[in-house]
């Protein structure tokens, strides 16, 4: 069982990956877990997980994230280093109370992307240049 949810916890890491996705929300239902990426700002839903997955899948990122798994009234914020295919990632961990159980957030950071340069953030030249006068002022 153990094995099935590791697999299954680095298969939902990997689909938000190919799919670009900034978030996984992992909402519990009285019968089942809802899995949701949010991709370009919008969340979109993909197959639920079973209600017997949610328990192991939540203590899973709970241990990874350093988190305390026998607290489950109060929410839990964590971290995770994360590599896949020679990419670096920080998720960001939100564990949240919910009337049906846990529910987790994970935010996924890249690391070579977290810092970009102005002339990276997609501004017209006359953009940029107007921006890059207003952050030199005072006030």
């Amino acid at each position: 069982m153990a094995d099935d949810i590791i697999n299954l916890l680095d298969q939902i890491l990997s689909q938000a990956l190919e799919k670009k996705a900034s978030d996984i929300h992992l909402e519990p239902r009285e019968d089942y877990v809802r899995l949701r990426y949010r991709v370009d700002g919008i969340l979109e839903e993909v197959d639920p997980l079973h209600k017997n997955q949610q328990a192991a899948l939540i203590s899973r990122i709970k241990v990874l994230a350093n988190l305390d798994i026998s607290e489950s009234r109060l929410p839990q914020d964590g971290r995770i280093n994360f590599k896949q295919k020679h990419r670096e990632f920080d998720l960001r961990i939100s564990i949240l109370p919910t009337v049906h159980g846990e529910k987790a957030v994970i935010r996924m950071l890249e690391r070579r992307r977290a810092l970009l340069k102005l002339t990276e953030l997609g501004m017209t030249g006359e953009d940029l240049l107007l921006f890059r006068r207003l952050i030199s002022k005072r006030s």
